[in-house]
């Protein structure tokens, strides 16, 4: 099959999408027992399928029963502050203060204190195609760990039984190979840690061609998503505080494909939690 890129002007745009806000509110992060708000709205129970990652502003108190917690979070600050059973606590500019009991600093995560949420984009103009029925699935926009992923995608066109993969680094072509299948692995040793390629997937000159951008991490951010991919593991299921904590930690390594099952996991569990919508 040929390959042809002549008829195609293709860009790498370089995009911005943060995967923090810059907000400083704070977050709750988990509720356990009998836990109660009061700020300015008035005084509310709390729970984890209601209020769940809801926004709280400065002055709001929290009551919490015997055997409850609630954690609470700064996205601001990255901290985070537990009020223990049978405890008060206020939420102040840049912590919480204990009124009655105990209020602790949670020492066991932190949220990244990196912004960057940047990848890549791919831009790309037709020579004529009449036919737009490839699409790439993963990996598209994301970092990863596997130093040699699997390229998977769509294929819905009609009589187009092969494809072209490619993928390039920079302008220069890495690879190329042709695919009866949906998916293909790259084998191991042609893409780099730290570098990021595009990949293409063309069904000749009848289709339009489809393309996903992906960055290798760096070999000390691999190695600490590992470390902390491996804790996590380890983590009570009922520990709703470190799930979001994880979530936001692979976010902020730009793992954007990651991040998305973890937070419709989250979402899941929880779908009456309306503050969900603005996780990762």
């Amino acid at each position: 099959m040929q390959f042809i890129i002549i008829p195609l002007l293709m860009a790498l745009l370089l995009l911005t999408s943060p995967a923090f806000s810059a907000d400083s509110s704070w977050r709750i992060f988990d509720v356990k027992g009998k836990v109660s708000l009061q700020n300015d709205s008035g005084t509310r129970a709390l729970s984890n399928g209601k209020n769940l990652f809801e926004m709280v502003q400065k002055g709001s108190r929290f009551k919490v029963g015997s055997g409850g917690k609630v954690v609470i979070v700064s996205l601001k600050s990255r901290q985070a502050f537990e009020i223990g059973e049978n405890s008060e606590g206020i939420v102040e500019a840049d912590h919480v203060r204990a009124i009655k009991g105990a209020v602790s600093l949670k020492k066991s995560f932190a949220l990244p204190k990196t912004n960057d949420g940047s990848m890549g984009g791919v831009v790309m103009r037709s020579g004529g195609n009449i036919s737009s029925c490839l699409k790439p699935l993963s990996p598209s926009n994301t970092a990863v760990i596997d130093h040699s992923p699997e390229l998977s995608w769509e294929n819905s066109c009609d009589g187009l039984k092969q494809v072209t993969v490619t993928v390039l680094a920079d302008e220069r072509i890495v690879l190329t190979a042709e695919s009866n299948e949906t998916h293909f692995k790259i084998p191991d040793g042609l893409v780099q840690p730290g570098r990021k390629y595009m990949w293409l997937i063309a069904g000749g000159s009848d289709f339009d061609m489809a393309s996903g951008v992906f960055t290798i991490l760096p070999e000390a951010d691999r190695k600490e998503v590992l470390e902390k991919t491996a804790a996590y593991a380890k983590v009570d299921d009922d520990d709703i505080a470190e799930m979001i904590a994880y979530l936001y930690f692979i976010a902020g390594k730009g793992l954007n494909e990651m991040a998305r099952l973890e937070s419709n996991k989250i979402r899941q569990r929880f779908p009456s939690a309306a503050g969900l919508k603005d996780l990762p």
